[in-house]
């Protein structure tokens, strides 16, 4: 049996209302992102709503835009022949990151790196194009909710020999945004999708800190968007 998650001190409720806009139709184990006062934590700043200060990237490929009055990081690709991730300036352990997230199409693949680091060919240093290795949130059609190991050991939830384990892409709205929260505690990671619950994953062989990166899969033309982020560390 997992052990329970430990609650982190609640927000206010005037930044809970500030933070994130509620979104309907999330299920009551999960409630939209900020309205939850027995999830807090101190809120730690992630993004600043104007620039990419404190992100690295390819900065051609990644933009903030007023998007229905809300600052939003926005990824645009043409069609690339790598991986590319727009990473945070910041080591984080345990952490409860909420955000909003919208793909377009859905048949490209993103995703949400975190306990990551940058990696490079022997020899040389890992620079704002390099690959991560370590945790990735995943999205796409037919990967919205599953847990990858990026350059490591793959698909790690659901597992091959694990039947009953499910991803929560059935809670997806496609080509919609998305509210998808990840929590990070230890040994323990698990991740929602519009609040239904997804991962749920014991892994003591994990990375235990490192970056949050936000991906852009090698392939043709997509556009993501990532807005509304509630980091709220221990």
């Amino acid at each position: 049996m997992c052990p329970p998650f430990r609650l982190f001190a609640p927000l206010s409720a005037a930044f809970a209302l500030l933070a994130v806009a509620c979104v309907g139709g999330t299920p009551q184990e999960d409630p939209a992102p900020g309205s939850n006062p027995e999830v807090g934590g101190d809120v730690a700043p992630l993004f600043d709503g104007k620039t990419l200060n404190g992100w690295t990237g390819e900065k051609k490929l990644w933009s903030v835009k007023m998007i229905d009055d809300v600052p939003t990081i926005v990824g645009v690709s043409e069609g690339l022949d790598h991986n590319t991730f727009l990473t945070a300036d910041r080591t984080l352990g345990d952490f409860d990151l909420t955000f909003e997230m919208q793909l377009t199409p859905n048949e490209a693949n993103s995703g949400i790196q975190f306990r990551s680091v940058r990696i490079a060919e022997e020899g040389e240093k890992p620079g704002p194009d390099s690959e991560m290795r370590g945790y990735q949130a995943d999205a796409g059609a037919g990967w919205w909710g599953k847990l990858y190991e990026e350059n490591g050991r793959g698909m790690l939830y659901p597992a091959k020999d694990q039947p009953n384990q499910k991803s929560a892409e059935d809670a997806l709205k496609p080509g919609a945004w998305n509210v998808y929260r990840i929590s990070a505690e230890g040994d323990r990671v698990r991740t929602w999708i519009n609040g239904a619950p997804s991962v749920d994953l014991v892994d003591p062989q994990g990375r235990k800190e490192g970056l949050i990166g936000l991906q852009m899969h090698s392939g043709g033309p997509m556009t993501v968007r990532f807005r509304r982020f509630v980091l709220q560390t221990p």
